[in-house]
This record gives C-alpha cells, sequence and structure tokens, in this order.
C-alpha cells in the first residue's frame, strides 16, 4: 500500500495529520496532500484557453 492510500485510509478512520504522520513515516503537510489528492482524483479537468 502506497503512502497516499495509507494516509487518506488512516484519516477516513479517524487518526489525526501528525499520527498518520508517525505511523506512515510522511510529514504533516504530505498527508494534508494526500487527502487533497484523493479528494479531487475524479474532479473536474482543466479547460483549455482559447486560441487567440
Amino acid at each position: 500500500m502506497e503512502a497516499d492510500d495509507a494516509s487518506v485510509r488512516l484519516g477516513n478512520v479517524g487518526f489525526s495529520d501528525r499520527e498518520i504522520a508517525a505511523l506512515v513515516g510522511v510529514t504533516d503537510g504530505y498527508v494534508r496532500l494526500a487527502r487533497f489528492r484523493a479528494k479531487n482524483k475524479g474532479g473536474r479537468k482543466p479547460r483549455k484557453k482559447k486560441a487567440a
């Protein structure tokens, strides 16, 4: 299991960011980034800019 997946699953169970970081061996910021990536995984795709 990758660190991203483990961080998200442990967060869903109820562990805090600091607890997850200590268990997985990453920083607090990485835990928040992994949660953000998982949340926006199926989000909208950015629009292409119109040609001038």
